[in-house]
């Protein structure tokens, strides 16, 4: 099983309803950092995805922001882990990598027959900032549709794009669960991979090592795409969703439950995968809580 931290930029708050990937995106990312938690260096369990996460800091500077008021600058990022896309191919969504004094970003496309080459202009404060990366995302529009073009960065490295068309949506999730922005990023095979994360919001304890913000209860991850495989202890028995497709189910070594399969109406090899982990000593989520999640997704 994937172990993921939060990384979405700005919160998508959904507890009944659908967030479409299909519909369109703002042109214009605004940041929102109490919303994402820092990069770092997440708990990998199963060899068979790479996280979006980043385990070095994008800015050096060694203190926190201190001038809330300092001018602003633009600056070009190519910290770019991968795109998915949205309105009808015309927008490619870019997940990257900004700094803790960025205040704002936009995605940037020069469309060629074949390929569409992207970065992200982030505007950020002349601040002393805190070395910390975030996971946000800039919207790229587009002249002409996507049409399966490759995609490169500013370097010529090819960047992984998620068919937007191809994301489900939960319609219900527990009561208080946010997020579900979706970030985009390489599966170990380097092909595209999309992830969204839902959960209640974290509640701060005091204990004899500090303080610690954990969730009351876990929360859910969705992973889609290809490179996505069951890698850890398969239940015994047989499982499926309600329209009568078959489930895999395994238990991690942390006691949470991980649902796969393959929608019937998607590609040959991709996968959905649903997962639950219990944090801070957190009881499991029940399985027919995630079989209500994953009948829910459309």
């Amino acid at each position: 099983m994937l172990v993921m931290w939060a990384v979405s930029a700005g919160a998508v708050f959904l507890v009944s309803g659908c967030a479409n990937p299909r519909g369109t995106a703002s042109a214009l990312s605004p940041v929102q950092p109490v919303s994402s938690a820092p990069a770092s260096s997440p708990t990998l369990s199963s060899p068979t995805l790479s996280s979006p996460m980043v385990s070095s800091p994008v800015m050096s500077s060694p203190a926190a922001a201190s001038n809330a008021t300092a001018a602003t600058y633009v600056e070009g990022s190519t910290q770019i882990d991968g795109v998915y896309t949205a309105d009808n191919e015309r927008q490619l969504v870019i997940s990257y990598v900004a700094g803790d004094c960025t205040v704002s970003a936009r995605g940037v496309a020069r469309e060629a027959a074949r390929s569409i080459t992207i970065h992200v202009e982030v505007t950020t404060r002349n601040a002393i900032c805190e070395a910390i990366g975030y996971v946000r995302t800039a919207v790229a529009p587009l002249s002409a549709p996507w049409g399966n073009r490759v995609v490169l960065d500013q370097s010529g490295a090819v960047v992984p794009v998620v068919d937007g068309a191809l994301l489900l949506s939960p319609s219900w999730l527990p009561d208080g669960y946010q997020g579900g922005e979706i970030s985009a990023f390489a599966s170990d095979g380097g092909t595209a991979t999309a992830d969204q994360e839902w959960g209640p919001p974290s509640v701060t304890a005091t204990t004899g090592a500090g303080n610690v913000s954990c969730p009351p209860t876990p929360g859910v991850s969705l992973f889609q795409g290809y490179g996505i495989a069951a890698g850890d202890s398969v239940l015994p028995g047989r499982y499926s969703l309600a329209d009568g497709t078959a489930l895999t189910v395994t238990r991690d070594q942390l006691n949470g439950l991980d649902l796969y399969w393959t929608p019937p109406s998607h590609p040959n090899g991709w996968t959905v995968a649903l997962q639950s982990t219990p944090e801070c000593g957190n009881p499991l989520i029940p399985l027919d809580t995630l079989l209500k999640i994953a009948n829910s997704l459309h």
